[in-house]
């Protein structure tokens, strides 16, 4: 999905965050739900942070904004000053702050590369509406981008032949069992 910028990946952790609470980041308790760390096409280090949704609508209650945010979103500088607002409400604020995460682990901890990856299904309109209207307040998409589940599991069944990933594609991803006759 990403073979000009991760040539092999070196770890791969779940619900990581490089420092829950800590005010380097975003001071605050966010994590990713898959954190790859990789090596570089040039040999250099970079990670991909990134959240999973499958059936959820990105409402709900927001965070309590902190001032990090900001701080971080203008180091970053790939956001639109005028779209703050937005990225501050739902659908949107949760995918801001799990990107200013990534953004705060790439500043902080000096990786050549570094970015935030929301992963969803294809059918779930409620994330794919939010990631275009994500897009539309980015500068540069170069730290965010918006992978489909499905996506994903192809590119790793082209890979492999194992098992599981067969078994993952049926349990999460074979809809045709939905359909009645």
């Amino acid at each position: 999905l990403a073979p000009t910028r991760i040539a092999q990946v070196r770890d791969l952790r779940f619900e990581y965050s490089p420092g829950r609470g800590d005010p380097r980041y975003i001071d605050d308790h966010s994590a990713f739900d898959v954190y790859l760390e990789f090596r570089t096409p040039r040999s250099g280090i970079g990670f991909v942070g990134i959240e999973m949704k499958y059936s959820e609508k990105l409402g709900g209650r927001p965070a309590r904004h902190r001032a990090r945010y900001d701080e971080v979103a203008a180091q970053m500088g790939c956001f639109k000053a005028r779209e703050l607002v937005d990225l501050k409400a739902p659908p949107l604020e949760q995918i801001w702050r799990d990107h200013l995460l990534a953004g705060s682990l790439r500043i902080q901890d000096g990786f050549d590369d570094g970015f935030f990856a929301l992963v969803y299904p294809s059918d779930n309109a409620y994330c794919a509406r939010a990631v275009s209207r994500y897009r539309e307040c980015l500068r540069d998409s170069d730290t965010f981008v918006g992978w489909h589940l499905e996506d994903i599991v192809a590119s790793i069944q082209a890979h492999t032949d194992e098992v599981w990933i067969q078994e993952f594609f049926d349990r999460y991803l074979d809809f045709g069992k939905l359909r009645t006759e």
